[in-house]
């Protein structure tokens, strides 16, 4: 009988696990209704939970995104809202590992300004500039960034995220220089040093015997 009451308590936990995730991804990604298991597109490769699950230090993705790139319903908002499904798979693989920033840009408005100076790109849509890039900031204070998430490169999106989350992974090198030691004479010293450079150098310019090495 316990052992029939904790299997039925388990499987309420998963379930209510289940639609938590579901119900974050589906905020995340603007109310979409995304099917993580039909095409295997949202969920990650087991390259990519090797990656999240060696991370050594915590890791911060901040994705810049403009506001009417998330609410439209074309094909920059659908791959808007793919790109932002996966990075939430990425944060439920790994949630003490990873934190996922969204910041919503408005025209003109500081976020923009922000997400320029933190090197994000535009691309022009419909003569208007939009903006939906990320930037991977680790613990230790290293960053990566992919500027503009463009659509064309929607498929290349995990192997890009591994790569650098591969590169914010590894133990910085300490870099071990030389110092270098200068010479310090004082003013007698020096002037005793000269005094036999002109030496040497009178004694190989003129002949043995010559009157003017004679009195050197």
């Amino acid at each position: 009988m316990k052992r029939r009451s904790a299997i039925l308590l388990a499987g309420v936990l998963l379930a209510l696990l289940f639609v938590t995730a579901n119900l974050l991804v589906s905020r995340l990604v603007g109310g979409r209704q995304l099917d993580a298991t039909a095409s295997g597109r949202y969920t990650l490769t087991e390259e990519s939970l090797k990656t999240v699950a060696g991370l050594r230090q915590p890791v911060t993705i901040r994705l810049y995104v403009s506001e009417k790139l998330q609410s439209a319903w074309d094909e920059l908002g659908a791959h808007a809202a793919r790109t932002t499904a996966f990075l939430a798979r990425c944060v439920l693989a790994a949630p003490d590992k990873i934190r996922l920033e969204i910041r919503r840009i408005k025209p003109f408005s500081d976020m923009e300004k922000q997400a320029v100076s933190e090197g994000m790109l535009p691309f022009p849509e419909n003569e208007e500039e939009l903006y939906f890039g990320l930037k991977v900031i680790a613990a230790d204070g290293r960053s990566a960034l992919i500027p503009a998430l463009k659509p064309e490169r929607s498929a290349l999106l995990e192997s890009d995220l591994n790569r650098i989350l591969h590169g914010l992974n590894e133990e910085r090198k300490v870099k071990i220089g030389r110092k270098r030691q200068r010479l310090r004479f004082s003013g007698g010293a020096f002037a005793r040093i000269l005094r036999s450079v002109r030496n040497s150098r009178r004694q190989l310019a003129c002949p043995s015997g010559h009157k003017c090495c004679a009195g050197a």
